[in-house]
């Protein structure tokens, strides 16, 4: 399971120094290994779907499905236990989502997400 340290959830930071991503993970078994850590970052834009690309800070638009987001794009972040990503610029002002998810050596990936853990609702100002 991976559980975000920064950013938390519906909390607004500051956009000029915000350029980090944090958190960490941990498998359910000791013998099933951590192999990666992914996070899939949207800016909420009620007529777009637009995923964060890779560490470089760019975004693409992706289609909606019946007013959704209909895939997420998942970025491999740095670390396992302890993860993080940073931003080669600093991100746009805008409402965010932060999903992450761990993948473990027998196949496993994380599929359920929730506020207390491994989804953020934030804001950049």
């Amino acid at each position: 399971t991976t559980k975000i340290a920064s950013p938390r959830h519906e909390k607004t930071y500051t956009a000029k120094i915000f350029t980090t991503l944090r958190g960490s993970a941990a498998s359910t078994s000791a013998s099933d290994a951590i192999t990666k850590v992914q996070i899939a970052l949207r800016k909420r834009d009620s007529d777009t779907c637009i995923w964060l690309t890779g560490s470089s800070g760019n975004f693409n638009k992706s289609k909606q499905t019946k007013g959704k987001c209909s895939t997420y794009r998942w970025v491999t972040v740095t670390g396992s236990s302890s993860w993080s990503i940073k931003f080669k610029k600093k991100l746009p002002a805008a409402k965010y989502e932060l999903r992450t998810r761990v993948t473990l050596a027998s196949g496993a990936v994380e599929s359920s997400f929730s506020t207390k853990t491994n989804k953020s609702l934030f804001e950049l100002r």
